[in-house]
């Protein structure tokens, strides 16, 4: 909060004229609990108004601060919407895409492997970091992996994990053409955090290709997506706040048995339908206008 206070200080001495500041905050998660009551205060002493672009999905309201949910939704849907609905018989049962080689996905992976759920998946894992190309070697918080920590340690030989040849670990695929959405029937969403609220492209584009999902994210992700009018597919893990026995939950609704039954083909086609419909604007390009037209 300090560099921020420095920086828009700075910005505001010189620019007299200005009447508001937009303060972007979508490419991450926010882990500050408390950023945004900070940015409010900051704001009510300037006597200026704010907006907050964020992808935490949960909500607040402030006096002055504006929270706005991921500005670039925006640009990242209309490219999914473009896929016809196919629900005819996919060669896979699940897919998981791994670019980030996070925590949380290592402890998915290890789940999956102790119970020898990865023969009918599409799944990628990488051993190095996209941005910096560094390779990551361990994992020091113990705490994270629990009686899994051994078995996750020793799995690291496994990566990477790649499916196509053009796979790559430091490029972040923002579209749908991966054979991940088109030829599995589910998709495991391993989200960027599992202890904040957070949510990025990857929760859209199953919906979008017309698929069953999973959602390793945030505790009442779900719940998120239904108030929207989305449909989810067992919700057994949503409420679960340890992140570890939210994880094996999800692993246990993993099976060999097909996932088309008329039940979840009923919801995949209502999603699909449903994310093509004015629903995502409303809640999240058109409080733009407000940016705009303030």
């Amino acid at each position: 909060m300090e560099s921020i206070e420095k920086i828009s200080n700075q910005l505001l001495d010189e620019n007299h004229h200005i009447e508001q500041i937009i303060f972007d905050h979508t490419g991450d998660p926010i882990y500050d609990r408390l950023l945004t009551h900070k940015l409010n205060t900051y704001l009510e002493n300037k006597s200026i108004r704010g907006f907050l672009l964020s992808s935490e999905w949960t909500k607040q309201q402030y006096t002055t601060l504006v929270d706005i949910f991921y500005l670039n939704m925006s640009f990242l849907i209309p490219p999914m919407l473009d896929i016809p609905l196919n629900l005819n018989p996919r060669k896979y049962n699940y897919s998981c895409l791994n670019r980030n080689p996070r925590w949380h996905r290592l402890l998915l992976y290890t789940m999956l492997k102790k119970q020898n759920l990865l023969t009918n998946n599409i799944f990628t894992f990488y051993n190095k970091d996209p941005y910096n190309g560094q390779p990551i070697w361990g994992y020091t918080n113990y705490e994270d992996f629990g009686d899994y920590y051994e078995d996750a340690m020793h799995n690291l030989k496994d990566m990477p994990l790649t499916w196509l040849s053009e796979d790559s670990n430091g490029f972040n695929d923002l579209g749908t053409s991966h054979p991940a959405y088109r030829d599995a029937q589910c998709n495991i969403i391993t989200e960027t955090e599992v202890c904040v609220e957070f949510s990025g492209e990857k929760i859209w584009k199953p919906i979008a290709s017309g698929q069953c999902f999973h959602i390793i994210g945030s505790v009442g992700i779900n719940a998120w997506l239904r108030s929207f009018g989305f449909e989810t597919f067992n919700n057994v893990y949503d409420s679960t706040t340890d992140s570890i026995q939210r994880l094996e939950q999800i692993v246990n609704q993993i099976s060999s048995e097909t996932l088309y039954t008329k039940d979840n083909l009923d919801k995949i086609k209502h999603n699909y339908h449903h994310i093509r419909t004015d629903i995502l604007s409303k809640t999240i390009i058109d409080p733009l206008d407000t940016i705009i037209n303030y």
